[in-house]
């Protein structure tokens, strides 16, 4: 008897999933009839960035034992008080 009801339980959930509405994303906004303010206003100039300077740089000595310390020992030194 359990094993029936767990058995439609299962079906009636799948048959709820496969039957509920799929999700969509939101539409875009056409600004130019959306509303008459915005379409008034002139677009914001461009942002041009540098391109990346992805040339590999080796980590020097002095960073790398400063990185294990801060590693092994904590964002703080402890420094005797006076």
């Amino acid at each position: 008897m359990k094993m029936l009801q767990l058995v439609s339980l299962a079906l009636a959930m799948t048959g709820l999933g496969v039957l509920a509405p799929a999700e969509k994303a939101q539409s875009i906004v056409d600004f130019h009839t959306s509303s008459s303010s915005l379409a008034d206003a002139s677009p914001a100039p461009a942002i041009r960035y540098p391109p990346p300077d992805l040339a590999y740089k080796r980590t020097m000595e002095k960073t790398k034992l400063r990185t294990y310390l801060f590693d092994a020992f904590g964002p703080y030194m402890h420094k005797e008080r006076r």
